[in-house]
């Protein structure tokens, strides 16, 4: 075979820009969004194996890069990272220095700081604003992580480093500046359109524009109205990864679903026509947007709700339809 040709990385940089001035749709006819192993660097939806090699891999830990800033535009970095070994306290490693969102995808961890040390569980999520310090040490093989972090603007420079205590909340704080944890499964979840939402961080509170939320649905209930319904976000990129059951999601223009399981990543630009739904009985999924995406659309619209899925809903859940 030949040598491929590639094109030129002015070309690259200008298609890029045509994207962000335009909604980026796929071709009519594509069968669906084509898998990888890793980032593929360029603005453009995408799914992620969980099959895939790591980024990086010592003999202690396993690092895969699920969303880099060449797919962001420079706006944030989504990694997994599994610890094949222990990490003593110490030997510890330094959560970033960026704004970073934690999420315990397996195992447990202890986060040190001010010389107390708090047990951060399966399914825990940690928020950590820019200029602090929060140290975590691992106590057995195979604990599992979600890291997140908020390219700062002028990242070159050294922050004035602080540590802090960490506050264990029930429902989030506006404006945050302190490190806080929230606990698995706490707080109210919002309802609309057949699916739930627990915000762990919302872009409303100021925080560098973030968003994480859990969100989750099942194929009981018969009405599904976001399936026919294009969504489109002009400045905000989502990041999903499945914690439970089965998730298929389609761009505009795909002739088929692209479905993800447990351990899959799914990313969709700014600008870019999708749908989602659930493709088994249940499914959850965690996902981290640079703003309001559609975790914000279910906050907004939708109702609060306590405990697991209600076993009925209407179309809107109550809420009138505007055609």
């Amino acid at each position: 075979m030949g040598r491929q040709s590639h094109p030129p990385v002015a070309l690259l940089k200008l298609l890029r820009v045509i994207r962000c001035l335009h909604p980026w749709q796929r071709e009519a006819g594509d069968m669906g969004l084509t898998r990888h192993s890793s980032p593929p660097g360029v603005k453009e939806a995408y799914v992620l194996d969980n099959t895939g090699s790591p980024t990086e891999a010592t003999c202690d830990v396993q690092t895969r890069i699920i969303a880099s800033p060449n797919e962001t535009d420079g706006i944030f970095l989504l990694s997994h990272t599994r610890y094949t070994t222990l990490v003593a306290d110490d030997s510890l490693p330094e959560i970033s220095t960026y704004p970073t969102a934690v999420f315990v995808v397996k195992g447990a961890i202890k986060l040190h700081n001010t010389g107390c040390c708090k047990s951060i569980s399966e399914g825990d999520f940690i928020f950590v604003p820019a200029d602090r310090i929060c140290s975590y040490s691992i106590s057995e093989p195979g604990i599992e992580l979600l890291v997140f972090s908020i390219c700062l603007e002028n990242g070159d420079s050294t922050p004035n480093l602080k540590e802090t205590t960490l506050q264990t909340e029930d429902i989030l704080i506006a404006d945050a500046v302190q490190p806080y944890l929230v606990k698995q499964n706490v707080g109210l979840c919002s309802v609309f359109g057949g699916f739930s939402t627990r915000p762990l961080l919302r872009q409303s509170n100021g925080l560098h524009q973030v968003s994480v939320s859990i969100m989750e649905s099942t194929t009981r209930y018969l009405e599904r109205p976001f399936v026919d319904r294009w969504i489109f976000f002009t400045n905000v990129y989502h990041c999903c990864y499945v914690l439970e059951g089965q998730f298929k999601f389609k761009i505009k223009g795909d002739s088929e679903w692209t479905y993800t399981d447990v351990g899959d990543s799914f990313f969709v630009p700014s600008r870019t026509f999708f749908i989602g739904d659930v493709a088994s009985e249940t499914a959850r999924l965690i996902l981290f947007a640079n703003g309001g995406g559609v975790d914000e659309m279910v906050v907004k619209g939708g109702h609060s709700h306590e405990g697991p899925l209600p076993e009925a809903i209407g179309k809107w859940d109550g809420w009138t339809k505007r055609e």
